[in-house]
């Protein structure tokens, strides 16, 4: 078996043939070749296909089991909040956070957006992805532990993107 990657600055119609494609989604016009090419070549599995996903990229959706286990009051919410575009396509726009040390930064951030419960973690999380039998984890830079003292001299929210 040969991987071969599928390049996304080329038109997914001049690259293949291939047994099996698995992607990621970059766009609406990304997604178009891609249910294009499926049509043209229906015996080829893709992995996974567009419609299959389109939960995972929006972050509500996705999220939507979770916020349904357990649902905190606002007057409850602590801070450093995370929020996350509300949109997960992989591109640079949807890798940008800030990070809410008071409930006025809320009112500096763009909608549509997620906001998130953050725990201290020590600055370290894993991630695993598995594929069949096959495991692998890696460790994502991720966002360090939050202070009293970073709560009380920020100015409402700070911005970075997680994209490497």
């Amino acid at each position: 078996m040969d991987l071969v990657p599928v390049d996304a600055l080329r038109p997914l119609a001049e690259q293949g043939p291939f047994h099996l494609l698995i992607h990621k989604l970059y766009g609406d016009d990304w997604r178009a070749q891609l249910e294009a090419f499926a049509a043209r070549h229906p015996a080829m599995p893709v992995v996974d296909p567009p419609h299959a996903i389109d939960r995972l990229h929006n972050r509500i959706s996705m999220l939507q089991v979770v916020s349904d286990l357990d649902r905190a009051a606002d007057k409850d919410r602590t801070f450093g909040i995370p929020s996350q575009t509300l949109i997960a396509d992989g591109t640079a726009k949807s890798h940008k956070m800030s990070l809410v040390y008071h409930r006025e930064g809320l009112g500096k951030l763009r909608s549509p957006l997620v906001l998130q419960e953050f725990v201290n973690h020590g600055g370290v999380i894993f991630k695993v992805y598995i594929g069949g039998g096959h495991v692998t984890c890696v460790k994502p830079r991720s966002l360090p532990d939050v202070s009293p003292e970073d709560d009380a001299s920020a100015e409402g929210s700070v911005s970075f993107s997680q994209v490497k």
